[in-house]
């Protein structure tokens, strides 16, 4: 008499008893049907739940990202809208203006253009002659040589009824002191 025992299989989890083609269908595995599914779902769940933890950790940090990028693109536009209103203005707007101030009389104006004559001889390197002389006393300009600079001033600047008129080497337009 074949007295063999039959080894029994009780499901780890719900304690059925399992048959050898729920042990086959399962891998050998000690889980019945209904058990192994449930057990699926449960890490299909946290499976899920941990990929939406890290989605959701990802579109922070994306967003994160986007607004900086944002916030940097505007900060460079207006950057750049400034640099250009500037660059405009100084190349259209900065143009240099040869000005005569209104309040000066015909004879400061002219002594003002023999002054423009003079700073040209000066950025030549040489002297004023003594024939180039102020339209209102006939005296010829006063040249003085002060820390390396040539500076040629009106005889008389009074007679314009100003301070003082001069030109120099380093300053090639005339100036007016009131």
């Amino acid at each position: 008499m074949n007295d063999k025992k039959e080894e029994i299989t009780v499901c780890k989890r719900c304690g059925r008893t399992l048959t050898k083609e729920d042990l086959i269908a399962s891998g050998g595995l000690p889980y019945c049907n209904q058990c192994r599914i449930e057990l699926a779902q449960q890490y299909i769940d946290k499976k899920d739940m941990k990929d939406k933890k890290v989605t959701k950790q990802v579109s922070k940090h994306t967003k994160v990202i986007d607004a900086l990028k944002w916030v940097a693109l505007s900060f460079f536009s207006v950057l750049i809208i400034i640099n250009s209103i500037v660059l405009i203005r100084i190349f259209i707007h900065n143009k240099e203006v040869e000005f005569t101030p209104p309040e000066l009389s015909k004879d400061a104006i002219m002594c003002m253009a023999n002054l423009g004559e003079i700073s040209e001889l000066l950025k030549a390197g040489e002297l004023p002659p003594d024939t180039i002389i102020c339209p209102v006393s006939g005296k010829p300009y006063i040249v003085r040589i002060v820390e390396g600079d040539t500076i040629v001033s009106c005889p008389n600047p009074e007679l314009h009824h100003l301070k003082n008129l001069w030109v120099s080497a380093k300053h090639p337009k005339p100036e007016v002191e009131k």
